[in-house]
């Protein structure tokens, strides 16, 4: 993963710097969830009749192919709003500080962040599941309040965002 520059607006003072971004572990656990549901919903569809027949022959609601493929159509839309929310996910830095925004829809819209003058240090945690797979759990805390300003799970090269903030925060500099 390289580092991403971009503009935000017109001013120089809108550049920001994408450090940054969810892995392939987050995707990997919505895969597998929408797996297991879909597999579970396949094989109700395959087997379908037989369920008509035997669960709910006493009841005047009958199961149709079509639940099965508005389900199915469901399913798929939540699956990719899930991939979608995930890939919103950045960590970046501009002049005033680093930030993590995420959300795709106005109301889910996330950010938060600190100021280059309030944050002391940006730490990741190392484990072997993370020394594998490359995505680690990354905070930034805050100077005066000893808490995680923020704080997020799975980012690719977490290591390596957490030694670009602590080397800007060591050279003063926000943009270097």
């Amino acid at each position: 993963m390289g580092i991403e520059d971009a503009n935000i607006g017109n001013n120089s003072n809108d550049q920001y710097r994408v450090i940054g971004r969810k892995s392939w572990l987050s995707y990997s656990g919505v895969l597998v969830r929408y797996g297991i549901i879909g597999g579970i919903l396949y094989y109700a569809f395959i087997n379908y009749e037989r369920l008509n027949r035997e669960l709910l022959s006493g009841y005047p609601f009958q199961l149709t192919q079509d639940i099965f493929v508005g389900l199915f159509v469901v399913l798929i839309a939540f699956f990719l709003y899930r991939i979608a929310v995930i890939r919103s996910y950045k960590v970046f830095v501009n002049n005033e500080g680093v930030w993590l925004t995420g959300g795709i829809l106005p109301w889910a819209k996330f950010g938060n962040g600190l100021r280059w003058r309030d944050a002391d240090m940006a730490f990741y945690q190392p484990g072997f599941i993370s020394w594998i797979a490359n995505s680690y759990t990354i905070s930034v805390k805050h100077k005066f309040t000893n808490q995680a300003d923020f704080r997020v799970s799975n980012i690719w090269s977490g290591r390596i965002t957490c030694g670009y903030i602590n080397g800007i925060l060591n050279r003063k500099n926000p943009m270097g």
